[in-house]
């Protein structure tokens, strides 16, 4: 069997504390941008119904609910 893989090179770029590019802004952008959607969207439809459960005798649970919809998700 042959493995084929291309070569592949990298160029390494010292930037100066003196030197701005605009281009280093778009990863931290990026990186809030997807933050704010997961912790806006995703983790309150995550969390939505949300119940716990306590064992208080055996086989005997009590449940209690801690949201019912995504508008008290994002409450918590």
């Amino acid at each position: 069997m042959v493995f084929l893989s291309k070569s592949v090179s990298a160029e390494v770029t010292v930037v100066s504390p003196n030197e701005f590019d605009i281009s280093l802004i778009y990863p931290l952008g990026l990186a809030l941008t997807i933050a704010l959607f997961l912790w806006r969207v995703f983790l309150p439809r995550q969390l939505s119904n949300l119940q716990v459960a306590f064992e208080i005798d055996d086989n005997l649970y009590e449940v209690h609910r801690l949201s019912k919809d995504v508008k008290g998700a994002r409450e918590l």
